[in-house]
C-alpha cells in the first residue's frame, strides 16, 4: 500500500474515532441527567457506551495488528535473507566442485555389453 494511502487511511480513522467519541460525549452529557436518566431507554444508553467504546478499542486493535505486520515482516526478511545466503553458498560451492566427481552419485557401472564382450 502506497505510503500516502497508509497515512491518510490512518488519518481518517483517528478523526472519525474522535468524532465518534466527541459526539458519544455531547450526546451523554445532554441526553443523560440525573432527571432524565431514569427515561432513557437502555438501547440508548448502550449506544452511548458503544459510541465511547469502539472507537478506542478500534484504533488499539489497529496498533497491534500494525505491530504484528511489522514484526512478521521482519521474520520474514529474515527468512528470505538467510535463504539467499544459504542458495548463494550452495551454488558456490557446487561451482567450485564441479571439476571433482561427486560424493553422493553412484559410480557409473559397465553396460551388460562390454561383460559379454570378454
Amino acid at each position: 500500500m502506497p505510503r500516502v494511502l497508509l497515512l491518510s487511511r490512518r488519518t481518517a480513522l483517528v478523526v472519525v474515532a474522535g468524532v465518534s467519541v466527541l459526539c458519544a460525549l455531547v450526546l451523554g452529557w445532554v441526553l443523560v441527567t440525573p432527571e432524565t436518566v431514569g427515561r432513557v431507554p437502555t438501547p440508548m444508553l448502550l449506544t452511548l457506551l458503544g459510541l465511547l467504546v469502539l472507537p478506542v478499542a478500534t484504533l488499539g486493535l489497529l496498533m497491534i495488528d500494525y505491530q504484528v505486520a511489522r514484526h512478521s515482516q521482519a521474520v520474514c526478511f529474515t527468512r528470505l535473507k538467510r535463504q539467499t545466503k544459504r542458495a548463494v553458498a550452495d551454488r558456490r560451492m557446487h561451482q567450485a566442485g564441479s571439476g571433482r566427481r561427486s560424493s553422493h552419485r553412484r559410480p557409473i557401472r559397465a553396460s551388460h555389453e562390454e561383460h559379454t564382450q570378454v
